[in-house]
């Protein structure tokens, strides 16, 4: 007997997304049923895929707490401003916090 899957549960957590496959049998009983000879038996998988705001873009004119990624970063506005070339988030610590 196969051991039943439960439903996906997917969390948000930050800039993160969690997500966990479940199955509704205990350990043991998973194990048992487990065929170690083939690849096509589910196993439980965690997996994390990072969430990206709006990309930062230059001439644009950001307000307080605005959201922005830039390089594969996250960013939150920490003070209003226009955005020029060179004051990319990395750059200016004053105007943008690091998520």
């Amino acid at each position: 007997m196969k051991p039943r899957r439960a439903a996906p549960t997917i969390a948000l957590l930050s800039t993160a997304v969690l997500s966990i496959t479940l199955y509704s049998t205990s350990p043991a009983a998973a194990l048992a049923h487990y065929d170690h000879g083939s690849l096509s038996t589910p196993i439980p998988t965690i997996t994390f895929t990072k969430v990206l705001h709006k990309p930062w873009e230059q001439y644009h004119h950001y307000k307080f707490e605005d959201l922005a990624s830039y390089d594969g970063v996250n960013y939150k506005c920490i003070q209003a401003h226009p955005s020029f070339p060179g004051w990319e988030p990395p750059n200016v610590p004053t105007l943008w916090q690091r998520l």
